[in-house]
């Protein structure tokens, strides 16, 4: 039995009501009758036997308080008192100080027992408050959830949604504001699903809530929650509007297995920019690969495994080689080439990042050289995430590639539109500190992530890409059409050159030079290749292109 179980069982015998409580009085005046047929036919009072009543006094003042402990423990020292021999073989009688003593001392027993189990009640029931439910919502709480016991027949489902701004609330209007949005949160999912029987609610943590599904399926209600997100909350004569991550997962047998499989959902759907994901065992499989390949990069680093490529970006103007772009490669011992989208970005979530792109600076840079030995001039561009800009270290390292003469005035860091900028005027001051260094930037996957316009007012760029999503249906759809021909026309009114991404054919090429874009990377050029073979197209294009 679990301890929710319990403190609400004992919560249900302290306060009995009608027929139970009827039957659990008829009880201890039997068990009382009981003691008195088994003190008698023992021998009398003078035997420890009588003892026995105690645990029927204690037992009354558990269900009725100090009241019945009084009251059964009177009716205990009578029953045991005038009508109880001394000794049933002589038939000699008690005197009365014995059997008054007695049921003093039953009195006494009752009472302080009553005490004594209505305090530890009382402890107990705030304990369960205070550890189980929400102190915000009073909604049962994660604690709550996992104390909890499931039957697998009725294919339990678990809905956790997290509130993405909750945190930027308190920042901006204070604790007692974030308070009041959960609990006006609150109160209006309740009464947006007051009419359905098949669901608990639950609130888990700070803004996570979760939903308790039976028997039904989880989509049909995902979709209600996300238009119930679409209206704004009221809070304090404000319209605030919310929205939330989902993950959803269905009961195992385990129920922290349970609650972990929708933290990981929701976490995943999070990272991957969705509103929600249901979880699949595919999808912890697939965590673990790259975890484990995370844990390879210190040792592919060591055994020199990774390697780069290099794509050209043409000028559309001039239709020469502008410059190109490098890209991480991983040659596996044991799984071949690795894909970089199975590495690239949970190697951004660890500390193996600021190795690796020094690794890849360095390279890049003796490839620049090895370039201008052989009379070819080229910039070059490498990714580089916004948070590593902030490590002084990383400052310094590229201080010092300058002072040894490295040309890093070569080159150009992408940084990716999803690395959100939370502080634009610090993050301005960061970039034009590198600028001085000689270094360039351009902001990569244009159009895919956060606030966009806000970043190319906001911040110092030099150059845009617009992502390979809306230039691959270009000839085909208007709608991309319209944004690819908007976001150069935004670029060039701020400043800034454009490179398309994902060009792939001659169309699509064609129409971009139409709309003014400035340059083009794509496949329809070539396929990010190694050094050697980089080194060929370029002299094989340049060729062809006098």
């Amino acid at each position: 039995m679990n301890i929710i179980l319990l403190i609400s069982r004992l919560s249900e015998w302290t306060a009995l009501k009608g027929l139970k409580k009827n039957l659990v009085i008829l009880a201890i005046i039997l068990l009382q009758i009981s003691v008195f047929i088994l003190v008698y036919k023992t021998g009398g009072i003078k035997y420890s036997y009588s003892h026995i009543m105690y645990l029927v006094i204690i037992l009354s003042s558990f269900f009725f308080g100090a009241i019945g402990g009084t009251l059964f423990g009177i009716t205990g020292g009578l029953i045991l008192g005038p009508y109880m021999p001394l000794n049933t073989a002589t038939m000699e009688m008690q005197l009365p100080y014995n059997y008054l003593y007695r049921i003093f001392f039953f009195t006494v027993v009752g009472i302080l027992s009553g005490f004594i189990s209505h305090y530890l009640i009382s402890v107990l029931k705030r304990v369960e408050k205070s550890s189980f439910y929400s102190q915000i919502t009073g909604m049962p709480n994660r604690k709550y959830f996992e104390n909890m016991d499931f039957d697998e027949s009725l294919s339990p489902t678990l809905i956790l949604i997290e509130l993405k701004n909750y945190h930027k609330a308190a920042e901006d209007f204070g604790y007692n504001f974030y308070t009041d949005m959960i609990t006006a949160f609150n109160q209006s999912f309740k009464q947006f699903m007051k009419n359905n029987d098949l669901m608990e609610l639950f609130h888990f943590d700070t803004g996570t809530f979760a939903v308790l599904l039976y028997k039904t399926d989880p989509k049909k209600y995902i979709d209600l929650f996300l238009d119930f997100l679409k209206n704004p909350l009221k809070i304090r004569e404000i319209d605030f509007y919310t929205s939330a991550t989902i993950g959803v997962s269905t009961y195992g047998g385990n129920t922290l297995k349970f609650i972990r499989e929708a933290y990981f959902a929701k976490d995943l759907a999070a990272k991957n920019l969705k509103h929600y994901l249901i979880f699949t065992p595919e999808m912890e499989r697939e965590s673990s690969a790259n975890f484990n390949l995370v844990n390879d990069i210190p040792k592919a680093l060591s055994r020199n495994e990774f390697f780069l490529c290099y794509q050209p970006k043409i000028d559309l103007f001039t239709n020469q080689v502008s410059s190109i772009e490098a890209l991480i490669r991983w040659n596996h011992p044991r799984l071949g080439l690795v894909p970089p989208n199975d590495f690239i970005e949970y190697i951004e979530t660890t500390t193996f990042i600021d190795d690796i792109t020094r690794w890849v600076i360095k390279k890049s840079l003796d490839s620049i050289i090895l370039m201008e030995k052989i009379n070819i001039q080229m910039d070059i561009a490498v990714n580089v995430p916004l948070k590593l800009l902030e490590h002084e270290k990383f400052f310094d390292f590229l201080s010092d590639l300058k002072s040894s003469g490295k040309p890093i005035n070569k080159i150009q860091f992408e940084i990716i539109e999803r690395d959100l900028v939370k502080d634009f005027e610090a993050t301005s001051s960061l970039i034009l500190k590198y600028k001085d260094l000689g270094i360039r930037f351009a902001l990569d996957d244009f159009g895919t992530g956060y606030s966009t316009l806000s970043y190319l007012q906001q911040l110092p760029l030099d150059k845009i890409k617009i992502d390979r999503l809306f230039i691959k249906n270009l000839k085909t759809d208007k709608k991309d059409s319209d944004i690819v021909k908007s976001s150069i026309d935004i670029a060039h009114i701020l400043n800034l050159k454009v490179v398309a991404e994902g060009v792939e054919d001659r169309k699509s090429l064609d129409i971009l030079k139409k709309m003014g874009c400035d340059f083009a990377q794509g496949y329809y050029f070539t396929k990010p290749v190694v050094y050697e073979k980089f080194i060929d197209w370029y002299k094989n294009y340049t060729e062809n292109h006098q």
